[in-house]
């Protein structure tokens, strides 16, 4: 959280980064991307990775968030 999801300069980790993680996940959304409405429970950390939205305290515990992919897929 304190780095938004990237490592320190120059420094590997030993987890994946929000970049690779909003790459990864993104890729398995896209198979979905035609169907009306699908329901993914998932991780904080992996709605902030593919939204763009950083920070404490989103999403909210239990809460649930709309997602386009499209919209997603530009930025």
């Amino acid at each position: 959280m304190e780095r938004a999801g990237e490592y320190p300069g120059g420094e590997e980790r030993p987890w994946e980064s929000a970049a690779d993680m909003r790459k990864r996940v993104l890729g398995v959304l896209k198979k979905y991307a035609d169907y009306e409405k699908v329901v993914v429970a998932c991780h904080g950390m992996m709605i902030q990775a593919v939204t763009g939205e950083i920070g404490e305290p989103y999403p909210k515990c239990g809460g649930i968030v709309e997602f386009n992919y499209d919209a997603a897929a530009d930025r």
